[in-house]
């Protein structure tokens, strides 16, 4: 049974077992010099929180039904859209203390932080 789950469930795959295909290919990845592997395909091949633009979506529909009648509703998105992004800055700095490196390799590779193609 194939399961096609959303960003966070991959990963967790991945970390169960590492050849599991992702989007039907063969997982690409960086192997750290402290074991554990960053994945670099699929969901997380295009942003490194890609979750994290998956809330952004679901905060946004959250407002959406309010139309343009009043502006209230998308404030909701602001403090969250701030949060977020405060959020990915300190796990970024995180973890590049941890993985040095190949942390930089990563963000090479895995340019965008949580929006691709803009942030």
């Amino acid at each position: 049974m194939r399961f096609s789950g959303g960003p966070t469930s991959r990963k967790n795959h991945f970390r169960l077992n590492p050849e599991r295909p992702v989007w039907g290919r063969s997982p690409q990845y960086i192997r750290t010099a402290q074991g554990p592997r960053l994945l670099t395909s699929g969901w997380w091949g295009l942003s490194r929180h890609m979750s994290y633009f998956g809330d952004l979506m679901i905060a946004l529909s959250w407002c959406l039904p309010a139309v343009f009648g009043s502006p209230l509703p998308y404030f909701y998105m602001l403090p969250f859209t701030l949060l977020l992004i405060h959020r990915e800055r300190r796990d970024d700095a995180m973890c590049l203390a941890k993985y040095g490196e190949d942390w930089r390799r990563y963000r090479t590779q895995v340019p965008w932080r949580i929006v691709p193609g803009l942030y």
